[in-house]
């Protein structure tokens, strides 16, 4: 499996607290160990963790 790493940027409203993303590109759909979930970043899959 190729590992791209890459950067982005989340903008989010003020009152949402945005999930925490890996500075990482998957070429295929990875999986995400809980309560992670995997999230598509246009031609690169991710692992996002949702914040409360």
């Amino acid at each position: 499996m190729a590992v791209t790493a890459f950067a982005t940027l989340a903008v989010a409203a003020p009152t949402e607290t945005p999930d925490i993303c890996l500075a990482i590109c998957y070429l295929e759909e990875p999986e995400c160990p809980g309560p992670s979930y995997p999230k598509n970043e246009g031609e690169c899959w991710t692992c996002c963790t949702p914040q409360v």
